[in-house]
């Protein structure tokens, strides 16, 4: 099978839905499913982003224009895969397969686009013909007319009537609200700690409340709260995250790792 692009699927399934669209990294599944020169099994792929999740191109990418193997399927950073299982309990991903005729695809596609093998390619007149054995992995996205949604250009292919597609499955993609481990939120406030940021992903920064945290997009906030009730601390940003580290040492600076513990 041909090396894949499932991460189409999921951005798919967001602008259905209205979620905010992620550009997730086709470099991480690649690597975490276990992709070789030989490509990779759907199965394999799906089973992988279950398990494993995903991370956003910006925490894992690469240079298209000076593709290597060895480079592109380089180890994966630890904080690089406690990331991808942030996400995972930030978004419940499932699957199931779908018989492939053609009253049951129609019916698959009322709730999400179809992952597909299929034969790639060959075109006549517009459209795309099924000539060979499945050898490439795409997606299926209209049910009144099958469209393809492939990687590869054209993107948006047009297949003819009764084009064979193979261990078709259906996707499931649910954003849920952040649960939080209370033990371990707990335990930060009783070391004494008001405040968690963690450097490995933009510095985000969250106040500690006895169940919960809560992210606090602009920190400066903070720094004139600091500021105004201690009369110790100035405004600037900076001077504020070293005051709460090293003074008073109400922020703790906290791995991906550490951050996944404080999440159910």
């Amino acid at each position: 099978m041909h090396r894949i692009c499932f991460n189409n699927v999921e951005e798919l399934i967001e602008i259905t839905k209205g979620y905010e669209r992620i550009n997730r990294s086709d470099r991480f599944l690649n690597k975490i499913s276990g992709t070789t020169k030989r490509g990779n099994s759907l199965s394999n792929v799906l089973e992988c982003r279950r398990q494993y999740g995903f991370v956003r191109e910006e925490d894992w990418t690469w240079d298209r224009d000076k593709f290597r193997w060895y480079d592109y399927y380089a180890p994966l950073p630890p904080e690089v895969k406690d990331k991808a299982l942030i996400n995972n309990k930030i978004y419940d991903f499932g699957y199931d397969g779908v018989w492939a005729t053609k009253s049951m695809l129609h019916e698959a596609l009322k709730y999400s686009p179809l992952y597909v093998a299929l034969y790639a390619w060959y075109e006549r007149g517009g459209l795309y013909y099924s000539v060979g054995r499945a050898n490439h992995a795409s997606v299926i996205i209209n049910r009144d007319t099958f469209i393809d949604y492939d990687s590869y250009e054209p993107h948006i292919k047009y297949l003819s009537e009764g084009f064979k597609v193979y261990y078709v499955k259906r996707i499931h993609l649910e954003k849920r609200e952040k649960m939080f481990n209370e033990e371990n939120i707990q335990n930060l406030i009783k070391e004494g700690r008001k405040y968690v940021i963690r450097p490995n992903s933009n510095g985000e920064f969250y106040k500690i409340y006895k169940d919960r945290l809560e992210f606090i997009p602009d920190i400066k906030v903070i720094a004139d709260q600091v500021a105004k009730d201690l009369k110790q601390s100035p405004k600037d940003v900076n001077t504020m995250l070293k005051f709460l580290t090293d003074t008073t040492k109400e922020l703790k600076w906290i791995s991906e790792k550490e951050y996944n513990n404080l999440l159910k």
